[in-house]
């Protein structure tokens, strides 16, 4: 018992003797503790707790203490971005170190104060965007060195990898010269040490990125590779998944990881994982952080800003993985949000954000409805429905065409455009088909010219990110397949074979180890071309349909994977061409007599064609012509681009 306890002979006059202990009086619970005070209270004793009686003692305000923690953290970053000098605010998210503010114990303060990345806003042609602050392809400042405002860098050890301090200042600097302008999420004032406090998974993932043409030491990334999957994973199952953890995943799944073209690939699954994480973390709802917290939570406007645009990232990772993977992407930016918090959310976004969103944003509406239109086996209404939905989606694209600012934009339109137009292999090769072939064979050749010319100029191969490489290996194998087979009588076919050649040369300049999938592309697609086996019957006739077509616009790379295979693998075919895939076979392109490399378009006259039908609406009665076009079900609007990305819905 404490020697200053009040007792009835040493009180004030006037003033009742205290009846209760401390304890019991902070908690507000009534007390039992005796009149002469030799033994604890109840309460006491049950919680082995030390009882005692004191006439000073003053009951303690938590939530105000609180508050009082929560303005301090408040003046703490306002300190922490008035010391950032010629630093100016950009909607990115950029998380602070939380070794260096150590206010991150609690879900309240897992988004600490921002410092945006300053970016070139050049075009190729030398045009300023000051309003497209995160452009993709563009040349960043080198930075003079990488900020270590919690001391010198510290060596750091990954299952018996260990990288002395100026390796890892040296691959952090690397990183944010060639890499984070394509993904700036990351701050680069921000030390390596914080970093690793904040997540080992976004620490040794820069590493591995940086190091993949380290010159000083090759042998780190493929060291760290395979371990940074397996740290991915790991991380997954942490009881205190955060958000540097999505930012890990999400650059994961940014740059392919050095492995063998034949080992298992990772990023479909992880992809998932990714998007849901970030769901549960409320990255999807930003305005509603609340909801998905037990903790109180006050984002400021910097917060949901930085929330908005990594989730942004999020889904466009996701959306490209799935592309180019070949599944059907099922997530969209307005994912868990009504149409009013998509609109508020969406203009908090940088121009070049908003446009990759809407361009995924219809290719993910392409893939869903050509996919419910149907992709095996199509019957002659199958084959319009499947004529006019790659207009709509085409046009769709077109629409997009007046918010170009920058090369990059322009890349990224034409590879979805050439995606697009992919599915041209899945119809029957007929007259009607030629004319989409042709527009396909257009978007190959300016993708590959466009990757070249970037490379040339702003050496984009170096550090490029895994959808440049999904679309190399899309134009190479498409050319490819036209060049072995007998559209190629409608082609100069010299400088087709140039770009073909292109391709090869693209992926060698891609690949960043010996046996890496770039590399073995660049291995089989002229062991393909000079094969004369490929893509054709036993019988030496020509194999026009496409075997392998489950796989969306991928189906074309993974049906000649397929051909190499049986031919110089040694494994037998997946799928058995069925007796109705051999009928439609036996069609194959008119013979043209000349050389010329052009030819006349010759559309068969019908009342209701196909851009009649797309401009007029859709024949989906029961008396109509054409009673199945698998499109009113899908529900997808008729017309220009919306604003924003619109989900599919059935």
């Amino acid at each position: 018992m404490d020697s200053s306890t009040s007792t009835p002979e040493n009180d004030p006059p006037g003033r009742r003797p205290k009846k209760a202990c401390t304890g019991c009086r902070q908690q507000k619970v009534r007390c039992d503790v005796s009149e002469d005070h030799d033994k604890p209270c109840t309460r006491c004793r049950k919680l082995h707790l030390e009882c005692v009686i004191s006439e000073p003692f003053k009951r303690e305000h938590k939530r105000q203490r609180l508050s009082e923690l929560e303005k301090e953290r408040d003046a703490l970053r306002r300190r922490l971005e008035a010391n950032q000098d010629g630093v100016h605010q950009s909607p990115i998210a950029m998380l602070s170190a939380a070794a260096e503010l150590d206010a991150s114990r609690s879900r309240a303060t897992r988004i600490l104060p921002v410092t945006p990345v300053t970016t070139n806003g050049l075009s190729s042609a030398g045009e300023t965007h000051p309003e497209n602050d995160t452009p993709l392809i563009l040349v960043r400042q080198p930075s003079e060195g990488v900020s270590t405002g919690s001391g010198p860098t510290e060596p750091r050890s990954l299952c018996g990898l260990h990288l002395p301090s100026d390796v890892i200042d040296d691959l952090f600097r690397i990183y944010f010269d060639q890499y984070a302008r394509f993904i700036p999420i990351l701050d680069p004032n921000i030390s390596p040490n914080a970093f690793y406090a904040q997540s080992s998974l976004l620490f040794w993932t820069i590493i591995s990125l940086a190091s993949r043409r380290y010159t000083k030491d090759p042998t780190i990334s493929p060291l760290v590779a395979t371990k940074v999957v397996h740290l991915a994973y790991e991380s997954l199952q942490n009881t205190k998944v955060d958000i540097p953890i999505v930012q890990g995943l999400l650059l994961v799944l940014s740059w392919p990881l050095p492995k063998t073209y034949l080992t298992k690939d990772y990023a479909f699954p992880m992809a998932g994982a990714m998007i849901h994480t970030a769901m549960g973390l409320g990255l999807h709802s930003p305005l509603s952080s609340q909801d998905f917290s037990r903790v109180k939570i006050k984002l400021s406007e910097s917060d949901i800003n930085a929330q908005t645009e990594l989730w942004a990232y999020c889904v466009i990772t996701y959306q490209k993985v799935c592309a180019f993977t070949g599944h059907l992407p099922v997530t969209t930016f307005h994912s868990g949000k009504d149409p009013g918090q998509t609109k508020t959310l969406f203009k908090r976004l940088s121009p070049f954000v908003r446009f990759e969103l809407k361009v995924y944003g219809v290719l993910t509406k392409a893939f869903a409805a050509l996919s419910e239109n149907g992709l095996r086996s199509l019957s002659v209404h199958q084959e319009r429905s499947l004529a006019i939905l790659l207009k709509v989606f085409e046009e769709q694209l077109n629409d997009l065409e007046a918010d170009i600012a920058t090369e990059p934009q322009k890349v990224q339109l034409n590879l979805a455009r050439m995606t697009i137009r992919i599915f041209h292999f899945f119809r029957n090769p007929s007259i009607d088909q030629t004319t989409g072939l042709v527009s396909l064979y257009t978007s190959c050749t300016v993708v590959l010219d466009l990757i070249n010319n970037h490379d040339e100029e702003y050496q984009l191969l170096h550090s490029a990110p895994a959808a440049i490489m999904n679309a190399v290996l899309l134009a190479s194998h498409t050319l490819l397949r036209m060049l072995k087979g007998s559209f190629s009588q409608y082609l100069d076919f010299e400088t087709a074979k140039s770009y073909f050649f292109l391709g090869i040369n693209l992926s060698k300049r891609l690949s960043c180890f010996s046996n890496d999938a770039m590399d073995k592309n660049a291995e089989l697609l002229p062991m393909i071309w000079n094969s004369p086996k490929a893509f054709h019957k036993p019988d030496g006739s020509e194999f026009t349909v496409l075997r392998i077509r489950s796989r969306l616009a991928m189906s074309a790379v993974f049906d000649s994977l397929w051909w190499w295979r049986e031919e110089f693998a040694g494994q037998s075919g997946a799928y058995p061409p069925s007796e109705e895939d051999s009928r439609k076979d036996c069609r194959s392109f008119p013979t043209i007599q000349d050389d010329t490399s052009t030819f006349p378009i010759r559309e068969p006259y019908s009342l209701l064609d196909d851009q009649f039908m797309a401009e007029f609406g859709w024949a989906v009665d029961e008396n109509a012509v054409f009673p199945s076009l698998g499109v009113q079900d899908t529900g997808l609007p008729l017309g220009p681009t919306m604003e924003e990305p619109q989900i599919f819905s059935q």
